[in-house]
């Protein structure tokens, strides 16, 4: 969750550090920032100025350990004290975890459900003990009574001790069987009020349909997603984010990435919508990338972006045209091509339609 109070880092300070050539120049960089790296434990720390603390590698894996020493050698510490460099850097300050939206709300409210979960945890893990505690005792005293109970009987030595291995039996047996319920109760209230990172509680809000808790997630991906993907033209997504499309059932998701990637279902399909775009998988079969371009044109329009393998694009083209999709592309060669797939498919149709013309003249005039 820390890693929330880093996202104020900008990008041009991150481009910075990861240009530094040697460890001066990384501690100068840093110190720019207000920042300070330190060993700690098996990793790396960074400190700011104002003492908030975060491990190195969460606010980017290019600060690991692993990853700094193996660019820039055995750690140096700095030869430069971080008071006399702190003259003209910039004040680092904490922010929500993204800069480009406003989270302060969002935050807000969910260390407030958070405080909420303890506190409702803490009150039923008392009354969850204290219930424990009530059927012990009373355990106790039933044990308490039948000892008396056999004590006060008229009976041989080796029947009452028979009797009194019993009872203790019975009693061990009610006891397990007490702190059983108890940690199942436990387990169970601990479960449903664990503590969420961040992140989870983002992913968590956004699945029940909290439409900034998803803008928020997308607005932390960094860079273009380069794999096989169906997408709007620029300047057509009508879509207007995820759950506005009325289409897609809330029920039908089934989860939602830390970056916003959202997997649902379209009939026997599993879709990835990103917001962007239909991330397609490699090992898609036709009759899902059938499925796809239908989620694609309802979300999008009909006129569609593909974009990956020249293998992908076409076969994209191709089920297009096999199914008479009303569908077009935005890359004219593609267009092109699928528009050639369309006359053949329609030429081959003709020629199946006279045929079976022919042979119906051909089977009257034998009769």
């Amino acid at each position: 969750m820390l890693r929330a109070c880093w996202a104020g880092l900008s990008a041009s300070a991150l481009t910075e550090i990861k240009g530094a050539d040697n460890w001066q120049d990384l501690h100068q960089v840093l110190a720019r920032h207000g920042l300070e790296i330190k060993e700690r434990g098996n990793g790396f720390v960074l400190v700011a100025n104002n003492g908030v603390a975060v491990k190195a590698s969460s606010v980017d894996r290019s600060l690991s350990k692993g990853n700094l020493t193996q660019r820039l050698g055995a750690f140096v510490q700095n030869e430069h004290s971080t008071q006399s460099s702190q003259q003209n850097t910039k004040q680092y300050q904490p922010r929500p975890l993204q800069n480009r939206i406003d989270t302060s709300k969002l935050y807000a409210r969910y260390q407030q459900e958070q405080a909420n979960s303890v506190r409702q945890r803490s009150s039923q893990w008392a009354i969850l003990r204290q219930s424990r505690d009530q059927l012990i005792e009373r355990a106790k005293r039933e044990a308490k009574l039948k000892r008396n109970i056999i004590k006060s009987i008229k009976a041989g030595r080796l029947a009452k001790k028979a009797l009194y291995a019993t009872a203790h039996q019975q009693f061990k047996t009610t006891i397990e069987v007490i702190k059983s319920d108890y940690q199942k109760a436990y387990q169970s209230s601990k479960a449903r009020h664990s503590r969420m990172g961040w992140l989870d509680w983002l992913a968590f809000e956004a699945k029940r349909g909290k439409t900034q808790a998803l803008a928020v997630l997308r607005s932390r991906r960094i860079g273009q997603f380069k794999g096989n993907q169906v997408s709007a033209k620029p300047s057509n997504d009508k879509s207007n984010g995820y759950f506005k499309d009325g289409f897609i059932k809330d029920s039908s998701v089934e989860s939602i990435t830390k970056i916003g990637t959202v997997t649902y279902k379209a009939g026997s399909t599993t879709i990835r919508d990103d917001g962007k775009r239909l991330i397609v998988l490699s090992d898609t079969t036709q009759d899902a990338l059938v499925d796809i371009l239908q989620v694609a044109m309802k979300k999008y329009g009909s006129h569609l972006a593909i974009n990956g393998t020249e293998s992908f694009r076409l076969q994209i083209a191709q089920v297009a045209a096999q199914n008479q999709m009303r569908v077009t592309f935005d890359d004219k060669p593609l267009e092109q091509y699928r528009q050639q797939l369309m006359k053949q498919h329609a030429l081959g149709r003709e020629q199946s339609a006279g045929q079976k013309r022919s042979t119906t003249s051909i089977t009257r005039r034998s009769l």
